[in-house]
């Protein structure tokens, strides 16, 4: 499909009667608000210059480009569209047409964002798989962008929370500054009184809770666990009742220490073996040994004792080894091993393109898990993104 873009396209698809139709009903009379659920510390207490967020290295790159971009709206944790460049939308009644409203002069407009789509191979690539048609300024207003889509939405489409539509955000506020614990010792992190740290480790929650001056709030389960077998590959005995809400509770329960439930459908890949797959999702053969090996990512603790359960449960064929970071995905694509504990988003934005392991292999879901994040107390409230960013929650404009 091509998409087609810009002020001059629209205009053109408008008088030659393409996309025309009814026009938007009314804009809200106020802007959506996150959930109280998505809302952590003080309301009311103004925001620092700058809010240092500490996170596990596994989640810096993620925390960082979710805070680092701004998108036409955000998602809060229940997954419910709120403000970002946007103030407000609406749609036509066919719900093909959406207008959104980008009022702030100072920041991106229409043809910003345009222009960054149409320059960015991987944003046209989202927006084409999402069945967007065209884009642009509407006729005769600089601050509204105008989307037309192939097929009606009767709610706001959530990819434009996507960060590849995003555009980078440009003097904010409160900037947003990422780090990792870089080896240290979380619980030296706590005495140091980060604005935020995260973190599913339970000795360190214990400790932090202890400590005077800290608030702590968990965040919501965003994270599944599942194991990835090769396609030639059978789970141990033992495994082939995964499916049972009960097995998958003695596995939250017996075998990690983290904030863990049973997984539970609906899942967001099951249905990826209608996707058209791209070069990169081939079957891939593995090496055809009596020997099983689970590999994990060696500093996902989580991972690591799963791993361990699920070799328990097999015959001495099988064994657990941890990868380094960087390697691990490059094994999986290269199917260097039998199986992998692997640690997925409970939602995606767009199933397609977030399947990106080997087509043939077999998902089995284990534990869902949360972490917590331990607040300075009388800190800023935060609102927490289903992707994992945490932001100052927007102070209402006086009378």
């Amino acid at each position: 499909m091509t998409i087609r873009w810009g002020a001059a396209v629209f205009g053109a698809l408008v008088a030659n009667g393409c996309g025309h139709g009814p026009p938007p009903t009314p804009a809200p009379a106020a802007p959506p608000t996150p959930a109280s659920a998505c809302l952590i510390g003080t309301s009311g207490v103004p925001s620092p210059d700058t809010l240092t967020v500490v996170v596990p290295a596994s989640d810096s790159a993620a925390v960082a480009a979710a805070n680092d971009f701004d998108t036409l709206i955000r998602l809060d944790c229940e997954g419910r569209a709120i403000p970002g460049l946007a103030s407000t939308w609406s749609r036509d009644s066919s719900g093909k047409v959406w207008t959104f409203d980008l009022p702030d002069s100072t920041g991106p407009g229409p043809l910003d964002l345009t222009a960054t789509w149409n320059a960015s191979d991987s944003a046209k690539m989202v927006l084409d798989a999402s069945g967007v048609v065209s884009a642009g300024p509407a006729p005769g207003n600089k601050h509204k962008l105008v989307v037309t889509l192939s097929q009606p939405s009767p709610s706001v489409p959530a990819i434009f929370a996507d960060h590849l539509l995003g555009v980078r955000r440009q003097r904010p506020a409160t900037a947003i500054v990422v780090r990792t614990a870089d080896g240290q010792d979380p619980r030296d992190l706590v005495d140091q009184s980060p604005d935020v740290l995260v973190t599913g480790d339970p000795d360190v929650l214990d400790y932090a809770s202890s400590r005077p001056g800290t608030v702590l709030a968990q965040l919501p389960w965003d994270r599944v666990y599942v194991l990835l077998l090769a396609a030639e590959i059978r789970p141990p005995g033992a495994l082939l009742s995964a499916d049972s809400a009960r097995f998958r509770g003695d596995l939250a329960r017996d075998a990690v220490r983290a904030d863990a439930r049973p997984a539970t459908p609906p899942y967001w890949w099951s249905d990826v073996g209608s996707c058209t797959d791209s070069a990169t999702r081939v079957p891939v053969e593995t090496g055809g040994t009596s020997q099983v090996t689970i590999g994990y990512t060696a500093g996902d603790a989580v991972a690591r004792m799963l791993a361990e359960r699920i070799v328990a449960l097999g015959d001495s064929s099988w064994f657990a080894r941890g990868l380094a970071a960087h390697d691990f995905n490059t094994a999986i694509r290269g199917g260097a091993m039998d199986a992998y504990i692997l640690p997925l988003p409970r939602t995606s934005l767009l199933p397609c393109r977030d399947a990106w392991w080997p087509r043939g292999a077999t998902l089995i879901p284990l534990v869902e898990t949360r972490r917590t994040a331990i607040l300075r107390k009388d800190g800023p409230a935060l609102v927490v993104g289903g992707d994992g960013s945490l932001r100052p929650d927007r102070v209402p404009d006086g009378p």
